[in-house]
């Protein structure tokens, strides 16, 4: 039997082996490191603005990302959107209870910062303050503040991993 042989009767196996591998590494983080439920991206966001004054559960920070890191590394289809959004928010918590601030600054805050997340993840950053706007603020007046939050993630993003941005190419 030849190599290619081989590997072409193998690759079935790894179609479907490496996404379970994935989920099973991500149950096995939830259940037994985490110990807490990872509740759904977007959704978590909108209900803890809605319900909880913005409280969004420490664990967020990184669990979300841990996730779906497990489950997209390995092959699965799980969008990155939820999780940075739901990462961002939770570090702009974070923020927002160092300054101790009211609750409209702190859904301000979680909507810079998820516009933020996701303007440094996929280097989009006037899509972001779109998904902003339409998704957790709904308030265009906020426009002005989340341009400079999404272009200065972005840049950094880019910095970060030595890709020279898009505007200072030659």
């Amino acid at each position: 039997m030849t190599r290619l042989h081989i590997r072409n009767r193998l690759w079935p196996c790894t179609l479907h082996g490496f996404p379970a591998i994935g989920i099973l590494a991500t149950l096995i983080f939830i259940k037994f490191v985490l110990r807490k439920p990872v509740r759904d991206g977007i959704p978590n966001v909108l209900y803890a603005i809605s319900k909880e004054q913005g409280i969004i559960p420490k664990h967020n920070t990184f669990s979300s990302i841990v996730t779906s890191a497990l489950t997209v590394g390995f092959g699965g289809s799980v969008g990155l959107e939820g999780s940075t959004v739901v990462t961002g928010a939770a570090w702009g918590l974070i923020i927002t209870q160092i300054f101790r601030l009211n609750n409209k600054e702190i859904v301000a805050v979680l909507g810079f910062a998820a516009a933020a997340a996701m303007s440094a993840i996929f280097k989009a950053p006037i899509a972001a303050i779109v998904f902003a706007l339409e998704v957790i603020l709904f308030d265009m007046t906020m426009m002005v503040s989340l341009l400079p939050a999404t272009i200065i993630a972005a840049l950094i993003s880019c910095w970060y991993i030595s890709l020279k941005p898009m505007c200072l190419q030659r």
